[in-house]
């Protein structure tokens, strides 16, 4: 293959097809721990280059034996550019460009996507979502009227709390969260299955909900903490030059 004349000629490419430099940077980060000139070289040459040959002249490679119309499509499209071809050294040299740097490795931080604007934002609208569906679990205590005020007066539930409401037998109740008070909790796990009741403003015809929690949490085989014991004569322990073998604890919750 022969490679571009000067390097003056790598960037009217780039500077004049912004897309494409966002298309790489993109396919560059997303594959970040396989990264190679060679890899970008391919997704280039699979990719870019006839998406690029399509949308300009309408010629599809339909091949890798049978693209004699693409290749000479392709050789006009990047001769308007003051290019021969796009070879991997080419590669290497857009990809410093863009930004990506080929150096040694070394030690550095993980930075917890937790608080990203789209998980907060995601967050609020499962919370909402879960409060607008809580009354179809089993999250619900109901109590009479002549009870509730002896536990507001405990201070163990907040003031005008509640749902109240007339049962079926006319006996006026008040509906409580198990999580307003530890009582309530003690008392639903002894009564109930689940750990507290249905809501009395369940519809008919909505279906009762379970909610499963997921977590998991890896240890390590040589983990290793920032302190240790040292000798009298200040001889220390050696230290595994890595974490070694890691097991994934999966656990589940309802």
């Amino acid at each position: 293959m022969i490679c571009p004349h000067s390097k003056h000629n790598l960037l009217p490419f780039l500077q004049q097809n912004k897309d494409i430099c966002q298309s790489m940077q993109q396919y560059g980060c997303e594959h970040l721990h396989e990264l190679s000139m060679e890899l970008m070289c391919e997704y280039l040459h699979a990719t870019i280059l006839p998406k690029m040959v399509k949308e300009e002249s309408g010629v599809v490679r339909e091949n890798d034996k049978e693209h004699g119309e693409y290749d000479n499509e392709l050789r006009k499209i990047l001769g308007t550019y003051g290019l021969t071809c796009i070879c991997p050294s080419t590669i290497y040299q857009w990809m410093n460009i863009l930004g990506f740097k080929y150096k040694q490795r070394k030690k550095g931080y993980y930075v917890d996507g937790h608080e990203k604007p789209a998980t907060v934002e995601y967050r609020k609208s499962f919370v909402e979502c879960y409060l607008a569906r809580e009354c179809r679990m089993f999250w619900w205590i109901q109590v009479t009227i002549t009870e509730s005020p002896a536990i507001k007066e405990k201070r163990l539930i907040a003031k005008n709390s509640g749902y109240k409401y007339t049962n079926k037998n006319g006996i006026d109740m008040v509906e409580y969260h198990v999580d307003s008070s530890y009582l309530f909790q003690d008392q639903m796990n002894k009564e109930t299955e689940f750990g507290g009741k249905l809501s009395v403003r369940l519809e008919q015809h909505e279906h009762p909900l379970i909610i499963f929690g997921h977590d998991e949490c890896i240890f390590k085989q040589f983990h290793i903490t920032k302190k240790a014991w040292m000798g009298p004569n200040g001889e220390t322990v050696l230290i595994p030059k890595d974490d070694g073998q890691g097991v994934m604890i999966s656990g589940f919750q309802s």
